[in-house]
């Protein structure tokens, strides 16, 4: 027998963890020494990897270790944002169920928080442009893959998204905050209950663009995107079904400083990069890790270990 066969005979049976993994890597294309890295120091199963920002006729001239295989969702329109799910061979089967988010909500009826429309001047919101950005980032900005995954007898749905940041535009800070929040929110919080409902088991992980609590950034008082009081409110509706892994894992750790996945270095620190999981998964949390000292990015790795029966 191939040794490298008899070798993923032996890893397979004697994994009791799959090691799951996400990292907003700010393009992609000239690190990928930089993931190889990664990979090995955690040796990581599963990594979602945000913000690839390539073109797709670049991804096959992107190789990967041989004991990994990879998924790409890129941008159909630019070089900007895009997903990718790297996984290990010969472990895990991976299928793709989808690589867009499916606008299934009305919006007019919904209303910004009235302080993020008086701190940050956003107003005259039209339906119009909101349509432009759901047939930009829902279907074509490459923002989120939904997968099934295998390991032995257990099956379970990983979603990695790259949230759309509502201060894309330095000239209007917030110019898509209403998109982000009447619509994306919406939509990805019915897709991933329909998922929850139908696969029960769910890992949803990537950047997720948005502050969860008022220790995840320099102050409670910040306001910029991802820290406005509509973006953690609709964050707060997946804590009744959903678990966030390494605050699960880490309750001691308090200070920003400790919690930052982005601006490492900097004044402006941020917990941006989040794993969750379905609380049909909680006793299969094991331990989860922001990787502070990883550089290479703007932000840093984050992972956890889930317990395999």
């Amino acid at each position: 027998m191939n040794t490298q066969i008899k070798l993923t005979l032996n890893i397979v049976s004697n994994k009791t963890e799959l090691n799951i993994w996400t990292y907003n890597i700010n393009a992609i294309k000239n690190k990928m020494g930089l993931i190889t890295d990664l990979l090995i120091k955690h040796n990581i199963d599963i990594l979602i990897i945000t913000e690839t920002k390539i073109r797709e006729h670049i991804e096959p001239t992107l190789i990967f270790s041989y004991n990994y295989s990879v998924i790409w969702n890129s941008n159909k329109l630019t070089s900007f944002h895009g997903v990718a799910i790297v996984y290990r061979k010969g472990i895990l089967n991976v299928t793709l169920l989808s690589n867009i988010l499916t606008h299934s909500l009305q919006f007019q009826d919904i209303k910004l928080d009235s302080k993020d429309i008086d701190a940050n001047k956003v107003n005259n919101v039209s339906s119009d442009s909101i349509v432009q950005d759901i047939n930009k980032a829902h279907y074509h900005e490459g923002r989120i893959l939904t997968v099934l995954c295998k390991f032995k007898e257990q099956s379970f749905v990983i979603v990695g998204t790259y949230v759309p940041n509502s201060g894309v535009n330095r000239n209007d800070p917030l110019k898509r905050l209403a998109y982000r929040t009447l619509s994306w929110d919406r939509d990805l919080f019915i897709h991933l209950e329909t998922l929850r409902l139908q696969y029960k088991d769910i890992i949803w992980l990537g950047d997720l663009n948005v502050c969860a609590k008022d220790n995840d950034m320099p102050n409670k008082h910040y306001y910029i995107a991802g820290t406005t009081n509509t973006e953690r409110t609709n964050f707060a509706w997946y804590q009744t079904n959903w678990i966030d892994t390494w605050e699960y894992c880490n309750p001691d750790e308090t200070n920003c400083s400790q919690r930052a996945t982005y601006g490492i270095g900097s004044p402006c620190l941020l917990r941006l990069d989040y794993i969750m999981c379905s609380k049909s998964m909680q006793d299969k949390i094991s331990s989860s890790i922001i990787d502070q000292e990883f550089y290479g990015s703007d932000h840093v790795p984050i992972g956890t270990k889930f317990k395999i029966d």
